[in-house]
């Protein structure tokens, strides 16, 4: 296990531990209405053999489970089985191509390599339900199905139709009203280009609505959707699809920064995937889009950005498990389009320093809304830091609540909303946090109205730090 030096660097170890239904040791009280599955995601083993992964998103597969019952919760854990656990754990070594990590090849595995590339299913990123299947994402297109009950792995998913593509996102977007999903698929090539799909509920048949041509695809991790389109925000972190089909550098030292070129949006028509309205603004990174939506003639785009793509090179293992090198953190940044004119105004929504945020999704997603939850930093202090508290920010009055408790570092705040519920924060929001004095993990369940504490579980374990969960009622 590789060495680490910082208070958090823990959450950045391998925990090879696999769990089957433990029940976990309340304090406070569990509402009794919490019923369903929390299913999170994210990598737990950054080692094969003595070869070592060098990024936090190479690390392998893991999921959590979370299942709540009349005021209990048993958590079971397991490794996904995928084409890249199983090959690095049978010959010890990396085996595939991950986010920042390339296998060592012969000679003639290079030149194989030109011809026949290699993608990941190290599917650690997030989880979608398509037509009751179960699956596991990353940013190739090798999604992993799993079984819900004991998390077994079932394989690799195919869809029903002839879509081709390398890259696409984790983070799907569901229409409630038009009850599809959207997502973003990229092939790259000779003639690469953006796909716009839709994929009807209960269907596994992708429907292209949109194909675009570029010329130097843009990095994306996520895009956004309001409830007439869907938005591309292109940040100026570009690829040669060359440099990826040769595979001489890992995926994404193959990306470029080019701030220059500023950033490009284009907006597309979730019906026919008709270009409406392509924008520019000043350059700018991204990961996570928070919402958008449509009012007054304008679209309004509400995303987690940073100034430039240094996020990357700071999430390297190197840095996170040092005690030097800071780890910046995205501001919630407001792209405000004029749907007529194309006109772009750029604001800054809060001082405040946001990652993996999470609204009330099933109601106000596409929508206009006024809660955003995430994971921050507690300002002010010195030295490193990572994510040490969670925010409730109000953007209607431009408040905040806070949860923190010293040495504790939690993750993704996951939105549940109490049955029966009106108010757009009454639920709530449930998070695994890392203590990093006692050693182990504790999954934190708050209020949201208040962000007062209502629960924690001791975990018998540390969870490493991941990145995307859903909660399932089932």
């Amino acid at each position: 296990m590789a060495q680490t030096n910082s208070d958090f660097a823990i959450g950045f170890a391998s925990q090879l531990k696999e769990l089957d239904g433990v029940s976990l040791p309340v304090q406070g009280v569990v509402p009794d209405w919490l019923s369903g599955n929390l299913v999170r995601n994210g990598p737990a083993q950054f080692e094969a053999g003595q070869e070592s992964y060098r990024h936090w998103f190479d690390g392998l597969a893991k999921l959590h489970k979370f299942s709540f019952a009349a005021g209990h919760v048993k958590l079971s854990s397991k490794f996904l089985e995928t084409e890249a656990y199983t090959k690095a754990i049978s010959e010890n070594r990396v085996a595939l191509p991950e986010f920042a990590t390339n296998p060592r090849r012969s000679l003639w595995e290079k030149l194989s390599a030109v011809f026949n590339q290699q993608l990941t299913d190290n599917a650690n990123v997030n989880i979608v339900s398509v037509a009751n299947h179960y699956l596991a994402l990353t940013e190739t297109t090798k999604a992993t199905e799993f079984e819900i009950g004991r998390l077994s792995t079932k394989g690799p998913f195919a869809y029903s139709d002839e879509l081709k593509g390398q890259v696409t996102t984790a983070h799907p977007h569901y229409d409630f009203d038009r009850k599809c999903l959207y997502n973003l698929l990229i092939k790259l090539g000779p003639s690469s280009s953006y796909v716009i799909y839709r994929l009807d509920e209960g269907s596994t048949q992708r429907r292209p609505i949109a194909s675009i041509a570029v010329k130097e695809p843009a990095y994306f991790h996520s895009f956004a959707m309001s409830a007439n389109y869907i938005i591309l925000v292109e940040c100026p972190l570009v690829v040669n699809p060359l440099n990826l089909l040769i595979g001489q550098r890992t995926y994404i030292e193959s990306y470029s920064w080019k701030p220059k070129q500023g950033t490009k949006i284009s907006v597309y028509s979730k019906d026919d995937g008709q270009l409406i309205v392509r924008a520019e603004t000043e350059s700018m990174f991204c990961f996570h889009h928070v919402n958008a939506f449509e009012r007054d003639g304008q679209l309004l785009v509400d995303l987690l950005a940073y100034a430039d793509n240094q996020i990357i090179e700071s999430t390297y293992l190197s840095n996170l498990r040092s005690d030097k090198g800071q780890i910046p953190l995205a501001k919630l940044r407001r792209l405000s389009i004029d749907i007529a004119s194309g006109n772009v105004n750029d604001e800054y929504l809060s001082p405040l320093g946001f990652e993996l945020g999470r609204i009330h999704y099933e109601k106000f997603n596409g929508k206009p809304y006024r809660y955003l939850y995430a994971p921050g930093q507690v300002p002010g202090r010195t030295g490193k830091q990572f994510l040490d508290q969670l925010v409730k920010f109000d953007l209607e009055k431009n408040e905040a609540l806070f949860w923190q408790q010293d040495l504790c570092y939690p993750g993704e705040p996951v939105f549940i909303s109490r049955p029966g519920a009106n108010n757009e924060d009454d639920g709530v929001l449930v998070s695994v946090v890392l203590d990093a004095r006692m050693q182990q993990s504790f999954l934190l369940i708050l209020d949201a109205q208040t962000m007062n504490e209502l629960a924690r579980l001791e975990i018998p374990m540390i969870v490493p730090f991941g990145f995307h969960g859903q909660f399932c009622r089932t």
